[in-house]
């Protein structure tokens, strides 16, 4: 799935108002590329923290956490020597302190990333604007916001599966193809 998204062949669907639609697992970095994207981050990103400093931001107690949660998550079951926490440390200041955001998989940590997106992407020109459709953040439930649908509505808990139906149509002046949504869902058994 990495290399598909990499190669920028996610599955794309263009919208009136912005260039495409993008379906990816949970979500991804305000302002950075699909290729400069960290797996890590775009299968567990739940929030942002804000770079406001470098050396603020990078003393932290929440950046050193999430650089070290991230590694043991890609490690399971091995420790993160000093050197490995330091070189992943520096390569995620460089890497982020250009977009000014550091994902995070915790919620508590920073704000959700779903709302920086959809700040970002309103301040672009429509040209350039970039819809998410994600799943698998079954803690904020369904979230349909003007440029993200979070169709995650607990199916792993008993809620519902829900998908995101497309509907093409011609619009008023015969030429241009607009997108009509709608959700369906069906309840989920409770496996608990």
């Amino acid at each position: 799935m990495w290399s598909l998204m990499k190669s920028q062949q996610a599955p794309q669907i263009s919208f009136k108002d912005c260039r495409t639609a993008n379906i990816f697992y949970p979500g991804m970095v305000p302002d950075m590329s699909i290729d400069d994207q960290e797996p890590w981050a775009m299968y567990n990103i739940r929030a942002l923290i804000e770079f406001n400093g470098h050396d603020k931001i990078t003393q932290s107690e929440k950046f050193l956490d999430t650089i070290e949660d991230r590694l043991t998550d890609m490690y399971p079951g091995k420790e993160p020597s000093q050197s490995e926490l330091k070189e992943a440390q520096q390569s995620a200041i460089t890497k982020y302190e250009k977009v000014g955001f550091l994902p995070t998989g915790e919620f508590k940590d920073g704000k959700w990333w779903g709302e920086s997106w959809n700040e970002v992407q309103r301040a672009r020109p429509k040209s350039d604007r970039l819809t998410l459709v994600y799943g698998h953040d079954s803690k904020r439930g369904l979230q349909m916001k003007e440029y993200s649908f979070g169709l995650d509505s607990g199916c792993v808990n008993g809620g519902k599966m829900t998908a995101l139906v497309l509907k093409s149509r011609r619009a008023d002046d015969g030429e241009t193809v607009a997108l009509e949504r709608s959700l369906v869902s069906v309840s989920c058994a409770d496996k608990s």
